[in-house]
């Protein structure tokens, strides 16, 4: 649905017809779609080009569309390392046609909401140098965490922070309605614009 958003071409009449529905309800959804890309695609720029970072881990990547991680890290330095995680099948099917033949980028299965299984993945370890500064990318992603009895939002990404090199980096998007009062990151988001 997401690359329906953006008016890309590796989508299904199933995601088109659910865009259509989505449209009709809220309208400013499309806005968040474009907004978050263009999000990923400046804060890659910016890591790879003023921050001089060349390895990144993009949790939760989806299905590919316009303008992903690799392609923007890539114009910058072609060496660049990309290690793509998500856990759906038609998202894993894709990214590794996409991504057929590659040396610096890859996709592995897994929870993004359980970091230190997919910390530990091998892949994830062998294609990253853990010794040297990796950007970790969430965007978009902890919005559609439903654990919070367990596990919070907060406690996923403390695990994320604690385990990269020094010098890493994190950009983070997340989705939220500021004016449902209930949720955590409401909560979050109310304190931060309190004392800003």
């Amino acid at each position: 649905m997401y690359d329906a958003f953006l008016n890309g071409t590796d989508n299904y009449e199933v995601d088109r017809e659910v865009v259509r529905g989505v449209m009709k309800a809220a309208p400013e959804a499309a806005d968040l779609a474009v907004e978050n890309r263009a999000f990923l695609i400046r804060a890659c720029r910016s890591l790879a080009g003023q921050a001089g970072i060349t390895q990144f881990l993009d949790c939760g990547s989806g299905l590919p569309t316009a303008e992903n991680t690799h392609q923007v890290v890539q114009r910058v330095d072609v060496d660049s390392r990309v290690v793509y995680v998500d856990n759906d099948p038609l998202v894993l099917a894709h990214s590794r046609a996409l991504l057929e033949g590659s040396r610096t980028a890859v996709i592995v299965s897994e929870d993004i909401f359980e970091p230190e299984q997919l910390l530990a993945n091998d892949l994830v370890r062998s294609h990253l140098d853990w010794d040297k500064p990796i950007a970790l990318l969430h965007m978009g992603t902890l919005h559609h965490y439903n654990g919070e009895a367990t596990r919070t939002r907060r406690d996923i990404m403390r695990a994320y922070v604690d385990a990269l090199p020094s010098g890493s980096y994190v950009a983070l998007s997340h989705f939220l309605d500021p004016e449902d009062e209930y949720s955590e990151t409401a909560r979050i988001w109310k304190a931060c614009s309190c004392t800003a």
